[in-house]
């Protein structure tokens, strides 16, 4: 039986509570503890150095949304919790730290947003996102590792794709290499650049020596809105263009566009939002792109009238995948 609208809506305004409520569990370590062994939770209490009621009544609380399941006494996972043990393939762990630290006292400062179209993250943290990013570095490689996670999905219509006839791709915006180093290894016949700002050098080298892909793989640093590096048969990117309004998003597509050579494709791993009042998760995440950077998700129209207006033919459009050619 549906719950009547006021508790419903309770449920919906109350939101918050869990966000905090999932970040506190990640920071004390409370998934990778009920993965170890089964505990009570206040043997997870015990464990986490942390006050035995209050975990009692945190992991109540996320056990009635599917967070952790309490079992007899015992305290297991769920395919949710899962999730948030951290360094597994897909683990959203860093997503939900990002979630209830500094984006968290981002939306904050949401209504700025709704009554002016523009970003609240200047106006909380003192300079737009990325540039702040570049300017602290633990946030930093917390926010790429939670764009690594949420790439592992995202990447499977890429992989699903034909590369027989690809010899070279250029991974914009590609952080730490996480979606072109998958591609590589899945395609050991292709070349592969990260592309990024420098800030994220460190990592992205890291990465690609770990999956032992020095020889085909390498990083470049730089700014989209000026350069790419230029001749790749196909530019990829993922989770970039929603970052961004049309205006500057014309103008990254712009500089790729001068990069790309007659037979070069682009590959956009992007959302495309579901018509009318069908749920979708990017319809909430299009409200974040506008809170935190000022950026949007798109229809399928939107997409279309954003590439053929920077010069571009449009292949296909699908939810999770955008694919496009020089229009010469």
């Amino acid at each position: 039986m549906a719950a009547p609208p006021r508790a419903e809506l309770f449920r919906l305004a109350s939101g918050f509570m869990i966000t905090k409520a999932i970040g506190a569990a990640v920071q004390l370590g409370l998934p990778e503890l009920v993965s170890e062994r089964n505990r009570s939770a206040a043997e997870l209490a015990d464990a986490a150095a942390a006050d035995p009621d209050a975990i009692t009544r945190l992991l109540r609380a996320l056990a009635s949304v599917g967070v952790f399941t309490d079992d007899g006494g015992v305290i297991r996972h769920t395919p949710m919790s899962e999730l948030l043990v951290r360094n597994t393939a897909g683990s959203f762990a860093a997503q939900a730290l990002v979630l209830s630290s500094f984006q968290y006292l981002t939306w904050g400062e949401s209504l700025q947003a709704f009554r002016t179209g523009l970003p609240a993250f200047p106006a909380v943290h003192g300079q737009p996102i990325f540039d702040w990013l570049a300017e602290h570095p633990d946030q930093a490689s917390q926010f790429n590792e939670a764009m690594s996670g949420g790439a592992t999905l995202r990447r499977e219509p890429l992989l699903e794709r034909d590369w027989s006839s690809v010899s070279s791709v250029v991974d914009v915006g590609g952080g730490s290499g996480s979606t072109v180093i998958a591609l590589l290894l899945a395609h050991p016949h292709l070349d592969g650049v990260v592309f990024d700002l420098p800030h994220v050098e460190g990592e992205a080298r890291a990465a690609i020596e770990q999956a032992e892909l020095s020889a085909r793989c390498r990083f470049a640093g730089g700014s989209f809105f000026e350069s790419v590096p230029p001749g790749a048969d196909v530019y990829l990117m993922s989770a970039i263009l929603h970052d961004w309004d049309d205006v500057a998003g014309a103008a990254i597509l712009q500089t790729v566009r001068t990069a790309m050579h007659r037979d070069s494709r682009l590959l956009l791993l992007e959302s495309v939002l579901a018509d009318g009042n069908e749920p979708d998760v990017a319809k909430i995440a299009d409200l974040h792109m506008l809170v935190a950077l000022g950026g949007r998700e798109r229809t399928e129209p939107q997409w279309r009238a954003l590439l053929t207006g920077a010069g571009f033919r449009v292949d296909g459009i699908r939810s999770g995948l955008v694919e496009a050619r020089l229009d010469v």
